[in-house]
């Protein structure tokens, strides 16, 4: 049976109004003329009217493990480990893997992509812009409440925010998009609803679907555990001028930023054409400029298949949670990520995942620079990652009491006698072994020197 069998429950609504999530900004693309354009205010109109989107769907761990065994090829061993079992916490990203749109083919628009977020005519190209995820860290990394292996969780989206930027054939129309995900058993023991039927309205009146898409009308994160934001932009054809200087071998440099140069971690690979389509199957996305090469390069002018913009978020995410369990012994988590793509990224063209840490806060939590450098070495992708401290279980808070010894600073690893933890330093492997006898102290003292703290 497919695991991508969404069917999606449709709830008529008036005008949305624009909200904004705390601590997750939106960046506003309105130019300054957008507001006196009638056919842009009607279209804007129309799109936040649409429909809220819900689905229900089942974590099954096999899902989880053919996400990892898609990126263990290109990553180190140590940033994918497979969560065996039900009742496992996935990490933060995974949940691209679910909640994806299926349709039949012929309701696909020509370039494959789905038309529920689009503008239309004549705004027919798509490009992945940016965005940001947050998880409320108590409720996420908990077996019982969070997003993990064998329970039934529910998304719920809509179109939050519509923005026009550029004139004429430059124009361009920026799209908002707000997913929420929570427990299904969650909402159904707020609202004490009984077992759903059809499209998630049980006999006795709405049921849990219903009531999580009312909640995203709100401000307030209520039932949620994670709420993802999508930047997309929506761009008009290539004029036929360009598509003659493309076909004559004319294609426009890429333009990359500059990079900052020092990080604590980085990690280089080379994106295939076989990471490109598993990513593809896996999301559910048919989107014909990471599955085409003659498209991408005749009708959208890039020189290859492109990275999508959600496997270069995966990779940022799963490269950060790795190096926060590694670089705190697993007392911090991630929290968020805010990122933004600033230029494609191509198969077959060498990547340059890399990350530095920021400040410490009093709370605790840490503050990470992440990006990827293209071929040359300019940042393509960038994006702020905050942590914060692993919630602690009930069943640990009682098996901690009575304790003398205090857990070990965040910039500390904790390794047993005779074990060895790996950390990737300046794109290398290091190895801090605790020996019989070696006190804490010079461990701590081993791991600054390496990380060129002391």
């Amino acid at each position: 049976m497919s695991y991508h069998t969404r069917c999606f429950s449709r709830l008529a609504r008036p005008r949305a109004q624009r909200i904004q999530w705390r601590l997750l900004p939106v960046r506003c693309y309105a130019s300054s003329t957008a507001d006196d354009l009638p056919w842009f205010q009607q279209l804007r109109n129309e799109m936040l009217g649409r429909d809220i989107l819900s689905s229900r769907e089942y974590i099954d761990e096999n899902v989880d493990h053919r996400l990892i065994d898609t990126l263990c090829t290109f990553l180190p061993q140590e940033w994918c480990r497979r969560n065996n079992g039900v009742g496992k916490v996935v990490p933060v990203g995974h949940h691209l893997v679910w909640f994806n749109a299926s349709m039949p083919v012929d309701k696909l628009l020509p370039d494959g992509t789905d038309p529920l977020q689009s503008p239309g005519e004549p705004w027919v190209r798509r490009m992945w812009a940016g965005g940001s995820v947050r998880i409320e860290p108590e409720a996420y990394y908990a077996q019982s409440t969070g997003f993990a292996t064998g329970s039934s969780v529910v998304c719920a989206e809509r179109i939050s925010d519509v923005q026009l930027r550029g004139h004429d054939d430059t124009a361009k129309i920026f799209v908002t998009i707000e997913r929420r995900f929570a427990r299904y058993d969650a909402i159904r023991e707020r609202y004490k609803t009984p077992s759903p039927g059809i499209q998630g309205i049980s006999k006795r009146g709405p049921g849990p679907q219903y009531h999580f898409r009312e909640q995203l009308r709100n401000e307030d994160w209520e039932d949620a555990i994670l709420v993802e934001k999508r930047n997309l932009v929506f761009l008009k054809d290539k004029t036929a001028a360009e598509l003659e200087a493309i076909k004559a071998g004319g294609m426009a440099p890429v333009k990359y930023l500059k990079s900052p140069g020092v990080h604590d971690f980085s990690h280089v690979l080379t994106p295939t054409r076989a990471l490109l389509f598993r990513y593809s199957a896996l999301t559910f996305n048919a989107h014909l400029i990471h599955l085409d090469r003659e498209y991408a390069r005749t009708i959208e002018g890039h020189r290859n298949l492109l990275v999508h913009g959600p496997l270069s978020l995966t990779l940022m995410l799963q490269a950060m949670s790795g190096y926060i369990q590694a670089i705190s012994g697993g007392s911090q988590v991630l929290e968020s990520i805010e990122y933004r793509n600033l230029a494609p990224l191509y198969c077959d063209e060498e990547l340059r995942i890399c990350g530095v840490k920021k400040e410490k806060s009093s709370t605790g939590s840490l503050l990470f620079d992440v990006w990827i450098e293209g071929p040359t070495g300019g940042v393509a992708v960038k994006g702020t990652v905050r942590t914060a401290r692993k919630p602690v279980s009930k069943a640990q808070e009682e098996s901690q009491t009575g304790r003398s010894e205090i857990d070990a600073p965040i910039r500390h690893l904790h390794v047993k006698s005779g074990k060895t933890t790996a950390m990737r330093v300046q794109g290398a492997t290091l190895d801090i072994l605790r020996k019989e006898g070696e006190s804490s102290d010079t461990l701590q003292t081993n791991t600054e020197v390496a990380e060129g703290r002391s």
